[in-house]
Formats: C-alpha cells, structure tokens, sequence
C-alpha cells in the first residue's frame, strides 16, 4: 500500500505580503513555526504559479502540523499567519485573536447543536403526546436534564412553563402609550379651529344673506383666527381698494349745457 500523503492547510496571500510573514531574515516565520508547532512552506518564485496577465500574484502557503489535534492547530496558524500580513498586527496579538475566534465559533457551533437535539427531542414528545405545547416541552426538558423519558412524567404532573404575568402585560400597555405620547409630542398636530369650517349646503337666495356674503365683522374674526393658528406666518394682505371715478347721467349733463347756454 501507499503511504497516505499528509493532509496539510493551505492559506493564500498576494506576493506583496509574503515578506511581512517571512520577516527580517525569517524571524516572524520561525517564531510561528516554535509557537505552533507547526511547518509553514512557502513556494519560491520558480515554483509558484503564475496567472496569465494577473493584477495581483497569490502565493500559496503550505501549513501542515503532525500533532494529534493537527487540524485545529492548522486552522489556528494559518489565522495567525494571515492576520499579521492584511492587518499587521503582532504575532502574539494576531495568536490570542485567533483563539478568541476559535473559541467563539466553537461555542456558537455547540449552541447550535444542543438546539438542534432539543428540537428533535421535542418532536419526538410530540409524536406521542399532541396534548402538549412546545414550549411546555422544552421547559420540562430542562427541569429533566434532556431526558425524555422524566420530562414526560413531569408534563403528566402538571409541569409546565410560566406564563406572562397580568403586570408584564399592563408595563408593556403603558410602554406603548408612552410611545405614542411621545411620537405626538414630536409631531403634533395644527390647530384646526377658525381655519376649516364646515359648509353647510344651502340654496341660493338673492334676497337673503348667504354663507357667500358675509359681513366686515366676520372676515376680520377669520383673519384674527388665521392669525393665532399660524403665528409664524405674515398676515394676509388686504384687498386694495378702487379709485372712485365720477359718473353723471344723460340728463344731468344736458341740464348743464342749457345752464351755460342761458348763462352765455
């Protein structure tokens, strides 16, 4: 049989960076290597792949590890070594961010799977016990510990998961009208009284006084109205009024005209 090849991670950077990862006369690299015990192996120039007419050259680096967690040192080295290079940091920064990262993906990985399971474990109650709610379920669930078989008993005793108390709801009520309280305070509304009047529908009456023909005392109240509701506003202007011209009829001027004739 053939030996299996060693499986190794591979991280790429653009040919710009490599010498950030290499160092003053390899220091960062060996410095990596003694940290993670892992064999870093960059391609010279001859043995890199070079892209047709490529804007920018990625070089392949080779990371492989021969200890027994090889994979999760691998990945930890090959963040280590790329963090350094695109956003030069230190090596000892660029190492406990990439445990902080590992750890977080690994807690989020784990949080993950126990909802998964509590999912299956619920439609499992589900299939034999319909009486019961989902969230019944995953409460006693957690009381047993994730055993099914004791989450059931508990359910059958009258387990089941507390419910919104009546003052929740009324602080969540008064948190709403608040809410609203304070969204008419910012946006409050004009005052609409002396501004819009309601018409009413009436026929017309030569004879009589309409809703079209109001008096002086009546338009001064609207323009007083008009004036309060929109203070910020300049006050309407007032109908200019025509030069009275002087008019006589046929008769008065030929009156006049025999006057001066008697006269003359």
């Amino acid at each position: 049989m053939a030996p299996a090849a060693a499986r190794s991670a591979q991280l790429l950077l653009p040919s710009k960076l490599v010498g950030r990862l290499i160092g003053k006369a390899g220091a960062t690299i060996q410095e990596l290597e003694s940290l993670t015990c892992c064999r870093i192996r960059i391609p010279r120039r001859g043995d890199a792949p070079a892209p047709a007419q490529a804007a920018e050259e990625l070089v392949p680096v080779s990371i492989c590890c021969a200890a027994a967690d090889a994979e999760i040192q691998e990945r930890r080295c090959a963040r280590a070594a790329e963090l350094p290079c695109t956003e030069g940091l230190a090596l000892c920064t660029a190492l406990a961010q990439a445990d902080t990262e590992r750890k977080a993906q690994e807690a989020f990985e784990e949080a993950h799977y126990h909802k998964r399971q509590l999912n299956m474990a619920v439609q499992r109650i589900l299939l034999n016990w319909r009486e019961f709610e989902e969230a019944d379920i995953c409460f006693a669930l957690g009381e047993a510990c994730n055993d099914e078989d004791e989450a059931v008993d508990l359910l059958l005793q009258g387990c089941r998961a507390p419910r919104a108390a009546p003052q929740d709801l009324r602080s969540a009520a008064r948190t709403v009208e608040q809410h609203q309280a304070e969204k008419k305070e910012k946006f409050p509304s004009l005052p609409c009284s002396g501004v819009h009047r309601s018409v009413r529908p009436q026929g017309i009456d030569l004879g009589a006084r309409n809703t079209w023909t109001r008096s002086a005392a009546n338009q001064r109240t609207d323009r007083l109205n008009f004036a309060e509701a929109f203070s910020g506003l300049p006050e309407p202007m007032k109908p200019i009024a025509k030069p009275a011209v002087a008019t006589c009829s046929r008769r008065t001027f030929r009156q006049s005209q025999v006057f001066r004739r008697t006269r003359s």
